[in-house]
């Protein structure tokens, strides 16, 4: 009977600490971050925060960040509209700070977080597609 294998931790850190040990080791680039229902959970400023953490990790000129998530319509004519307002209210309930937002929020924090230029790509679902790139 075979023993099962130890569970080892392989986070970030620890694969940090693990490659700088290694003289060959570098950074790797990183050309996007995919995003998929995440900012959503969270508020503006630490929004922010990750998208400054990507921006960091991210090439100038061909870099980009993919978010997947809800993209309110402030007109309120859209399909998914009453779909958006019973999320945006969960995640007021069981998320610290986490919302649904419009194009304008989205402007917002992308701006902060380094991210002036987007692209946003509308789909046949609730979901929204944001191509976000750095300056």
């Amino acid at each position: 009977m075979s023993t099962p294998h130890k569970h080892r931790d392989y986070t970030m850190n620890t694969l940090m600490k693990y490659c700088k040990k290694k003289p060959w080791f570098t950074t790797p680039l990183i050309l996007s971050f995919v995003l998929q229902g995440i900012m959503h959970d969270w508020g503006d400023e630490d929004c922010v925060k990750i998208l400054k953490n990507c921006r960091k990790a991210i090439p100038e000129k061909n870099g980009k960040v993919i978010i997947a998530d809800v993209v309110l319509k402030p007109e309120g004519d859209g399909m998914f509209d009453e779909i958006g307002l019973a999320l945006d209210l969960v995640m007021m309930a069981h998320c610290s700070g986490g919302k649904e937002r419009g194009e304008l929020e989205w402007k917002k924090i992308l701006e902060e977080g380094g991210f002036p230029r987007y692209n946003i790509i509308k789909t046949p679902s609730l979901l929204s597609i944001i191509e976000a790139y750095p300056l």
